[in-house]
């Protein structure tokens, strides 16, 4: 084993220091230290230069007395600690050619920086077999700098049908006759166009690489399928639309994210028309819909020698340190360069490892806990923050800077939305009664919500009629059961549809629901209600169950006010005395809007709460009624004020509020004109909160059954901080088949 004095330290080289009679400072790009005292200074003097990694640290302490070596041991450890050096691994020169080390020594003194082994590392990247794909100045410019950088074997498969292939290889002969006559061996191989019909030969190369003035997406495509299926390491690059895109690297060995992961992101977060034009250049390759843009020399250029140094990074193993999933973008105009972090996409057909519906561990380890995280709100932001990527993540930016934030705390977060969706692009604006930590806590949460919803995975789903369910042994929730059925004709029993794995909380046993009760965008024939009713969001199973078992069975409390079967109970100053100082401030704040409403509590059996607040004066644009619900009658007076006062602050600024998913129990359009009955007697808003259990022994009672059903994008679980999914309410007065 390895002790303190057998490493060998070496100052990094992006470190300097200055020595004078006073002090020693060390300084980098991220650290800054400074030392003072005369004995460290002088011992520094004589130790110092011998920190190049050539000597371990017991020859550097020979002739100091045994009190002095203890000190600069600590010393060494500290400076290593820091980041300051680092244990230089000795390396067998014998590993590259004199001539090759000479030439290539700025390269080898840049690996020296990035990585323990220097010399095996420029190894394993020289003698790596590369095979470049592509056309134009961008792909000349990435043979050259490859060369120049050491790459022995290049093999180049042109393909441009304005010059001529041999072209390209006289570019590139003249840099293989410089490095020869330095004694360099290096070698060019001509790649004929028929290997893009097998793709035969293909495991031969370590790397493939896609390097084009004028990209073809279908071909980008196919050598992104075809790279992953053989478990080739691929780099693509292109230039589309007036920018240049580098990545991602999609290596072999582990699971990256692909460049149809970046493509989805890219036209989930651009235009509507942007994504019509790229999927059509895609699919059909090139035509009138593809627009073209002028691409200077130096863009092209500077696109083929870019590429090039990431694959030197990447080759040898500098590239490690870095995170996955690393894009870069070019401005063909401005030659702004960013850089970004891919988030890999959920459904992706190429590298996206679905789940299977007949081993469903993860719902069972979800409704065992095992995915319950205690976070605080800091700890929340600072996760979902990695998330937010103007072009590849799932969220692009805040927009709240110049946003009121009176009297409710406001933050507004943009996200592109998956293809399931109508709305290309959408703000989601969330209120807090306590500060912007938390009102941006809220907006992640709602918009998480969203995403789950829009995206659906119908590789988890089995696709069977009745009949098949029964012979495969599948206990299956039939759709006249569930509360949330519109009373339409059913499918027929031999007719196919889709199912997803639910939880029983009831009989605590596994079983099917009707995946179209679940995602709304899959209920073509109308035989669900579009409603939010079961969606939830939390950092625990428990939180999201308990939010959506209240939101389902809200949603059963409201629907029989509009059908007539139930009352309202009109809050008066009495009841006041039952709210907490949040809850009034609320009220406070939404009286001095100057509006007319009537807060309302349903009058119903059930041990919830529910409260409807009613604005009189509500115009055809506003939604008049807003809801809340809870397991205590402060807590839905809170969100039902919550929401009144942020549409009223919304609509004062003159900006669209269309609420929270888990508020819009139903459609504001179809509600707004119905008359409710209101009496004035005693309610039950000052009962004290009831457990959830209580409530889960009612539901029993009633012959319900509790069906959970997860719905977290792989995406979102990374992140390890919060769980979806939606609770659905079963009747049980009929056997279920």
């Amino acid at each position: 084993m390895q002790t303190l004095m057998d490493i060998r330290p070496k100052i990094h080289q992006h470190v300097a220091y200055l020595l004078d009679n006073e002090e020693l400072l060390f300084v980098s790009d991220k650290i800054s230290l400074r030392f003072k005292g005369k004995a460290i200074i002088r011992w520094f003097e004589r130790f110092g230069p011998y920190l190049n990694g050539e000597y371990t640290l017991e020859e550097i302490c020979q002739g100091f007395n045994p009190s002095a070596c203890e000190k600069i041991a600590q010393f060494v450890h500290m400076l290593r600690e820091k980041g300051v050096l680092h244990d230089a691994f000795p390396e067998d020169a014998s590993l590259l050619s004199q001539a090759v080390s000479r030439h290539f020594r700025s390269q080898i003194e840049l690996l020296d920086h990035l990585t323990p082994t220097p010399l095996q590392s420029f190894k394993a990247f020289r003698e790596s077999r590369v095979l470049l794909l592509g056309s134009g100045d961008a792909l000349i410019a990435l043979g050259l700098s490859l060369l120049r950088n050491g790459l022995k074997a290049l093999s180049i498969l042109p393909i441009d049908k304005m010059n001529g292939r041999q072209s390209y290889l006289s570019a590139l002969t003249s840099q293989v006759e410089g490095l020869s006559q330095n004694g360099i061996e290096t070698n060019i191989s001509l790649i004929e166009e028929t290997f893009l019909t097998s793709f035969e030969g293909l495991r031969d190369y370590d790397l493939v690489v896609y390097c084009s003035e004028r990209s073809s997406l279908k071909l980008l495509f196919e050598l992104n399928q075809r790279c992953v299926d053989e478990h080739v390491a691929f780099f693509p690059s292109f230039l589309y639309a007036g920018t240049s895109f580098i990545g991602p690297f999609v290596a072999p060995d582990k699971q990256t994210p692909c460049w149809l992961c970046a493509q989805m992101r890219l036209t989930a977060n651009e235009t509507e028309e942007y994504e019509a034009t790229f999927w059509q250049a895609l699919a059909l390759g090139d035509g009138p819909w593809l627009k073209e843009v002028s691409i200077s020399f130096p863009v092209t250029r500077i696109l083929g020698n870019t590429l090039a140094f990431e694959i030197f990074l990447s080759l040898s193993g500098a590239h490690s340190a870095y995170p996955v999933g690393k894009m870069i973008l070019q401005d063909s105009e401005t030659l702004e360069v960013s850089n970004e972090q891919l988030v890999p996409y959920p459904l992706c057909p190429v590298c996206s490892r679905p789940g299977s519906f007949t081993h469903p561990q993860q719902l069972l380890d979800v409704v065992g806990g095992n995915y319950d995280r205690q976070t605080t709100s800091q700890e929340l932001l600072e996760k979902m923050n990695q998330l937010i990527v103007p072009h590849f993540g799932i969220f692009q930016a805040w927009q709240d800077e110049q946003v009121e934030q009176l009297p409710l705390r406001c933050a507004t977060l943009v996200m592109g939305v998956p293809f399931s969706s109508p709305r290309r692009r959408q703000e989601i604006t969330s209120y807090s009664i306590e500060d912007l930590r938390e009102a941006r806590c809220s907006a992640f949460l709602e918009a998480t919500l969203r995403y789950s919803m829009a995206l659906v995975d119908t590789r988890r789903m089995l696709c069977m009629n009745m009949h098949e369910l029964i012979d495969a042994q599948e206990r299956a929730i039939a759709e006249q059961f569930l509360v949330t059925w519109s009373g339409t004709c059913l499918p027929e029993a031999d007719g196919r549809r889709q199912w997803m794995p639910a939880y029983s909380l009831s009989t605590e046993s596994l079983c099917c629901v009707p995946a179209a009760a679940v995602y709304l965008s899959l209920d073509l024939n109308g035989m669900f209600e579009k409603t939010s009713a079961g969606f939830a969001i939390g950092k625990t199973f428990q939180e999201v169950l308990t939010k959506g078992t209240l939101s389902a069975l809200a949603y059963v409390h409201i629907t029989d006010i509009f059908g007539g079967q139930q009352q309202l109970i009109e809050l008066t100053d009495d009841d006041q005395p039952f709210l907490d100082p949040d809850t009034l401030f609320l009220l406070r704040s939404a009286q001095r809007f100057e509006r007319s409403f009537r807060i309302g509590e349903v009058v119903h059996t059930s041990p919830i709460h529910v409260v409807v607040i009613r604005l009189d004066d509500a115009t055809a644009e506003e939604c008049g009624l807003s809801w809340g619900y809870g397991l205590s009658g402060n807590d839905a007076v809170k969100m039902a004020l919550s929401n009144l006062v942020a549409r009223l602050q919304s609509h004062t600024m003159g900006q669209d509020y269309d609420g929270n998913y888990t508020e819009l129990l139903l459609d504001p359009k179809n509600i707004a004109s119905t008359d409710c009955l209101w009496q004035k007697r005693a309610g039950r808003i000052g009962q004290p909160p009831i457990p959830f259990e209580v409530l889960k022994s009612y539901l029993q009672e009633q012959q319900y059954e509790l069906l959970f059903v997860d719905m977290t994008p792989s995406d979102i679980r990374a992140q390890d901080v919060l769980i979806s999914g939606k609770v659905l309410l079963a009747r049980q007065e009929t056997p279920h088949l």
